[in-house]
């Protein structure tokens, strides 16, 4: 028995130095993956998300996540069109909507779902739309959007690296400073 549980003991040990090293890995890889995007596109100031394992899930497994990433920008730099869809009152709002860049973005682009609001009778989208142009996005909104979309995409890939480096039941706030780790009060 003594041989087996040597075996045992050995795993243990190199299963926690493969958890050390892939913690610290993942800090360089995710610290120089939010540098690089914050450095490429200098009008983005921080991308915020919650992240968290729900208390209760009608009787499902409750399993951490990583939620939808809030895409926020300097609203003194941005075109006339897109400030009339971003909020920036509230910086650090991680609820996908109006404090979005990439919603504000998405609301001006020349799409089939736009056109059918602007015609909209329905006061919301009347007022909403009101003087608005659609248009094409321009050549770096379009990288800044698909960057940001990779960037959200490769981290909801790591939940466990992300729960482990930064957290759980926590807001995130990245900015080209670094994280910035707040609580989460949900549910």
């Amino acid at each position: 028995m003594k041989k087996e549980n040597n075996k045992l003991t050995e795993l243990v040990k190199q299963v926690k130095e493969l958890q050390v090293k892939i913690k610290k890995e993942g800090q360089f890889a995710l610290t120089d993956a939010f540098a690089d995007f914050f450095n490429a596109y200098p009008i983005a100031t921080k991308i915020v998300w919650s992240q968290c394992t729900p208390y209760f899930n009608d009787g499902d497994t409750c399993r951490f996540s990583v939620h939808e990433f809030e895409l926020k920008v300097n609203p003194n730099l941005l075109s006339d069109d897109v400030k009339k869809f971003y909020s920036s009152e509230d910086e650090d709002d991680h609820n996908h909507g109006e404090s979005c860049f990439s919603y504000a973005l998405k609301s001006i682009e020349n799409t089939p779902e736009n056109r059918k609001k602007l015609l909209s009778q329905d006061s919301w989208n009347k007022e909403r739309y009101d003087g608005v142009t659609l248009r094409d996005l321009t050549k770096e909104e379009k990288n800044m959007l698909e960057d940001f979309k990779e960037l959200e995409s490769s981290c909801h890939q790591i939940p466990e690296i992300l729960e482990t480096i930064l957290g759980d039941h926590v807001i995130v706030t990245a900015t080209k400073e670094g994280f910035k780790i707040s609580d989460y009060d949900h549910e």
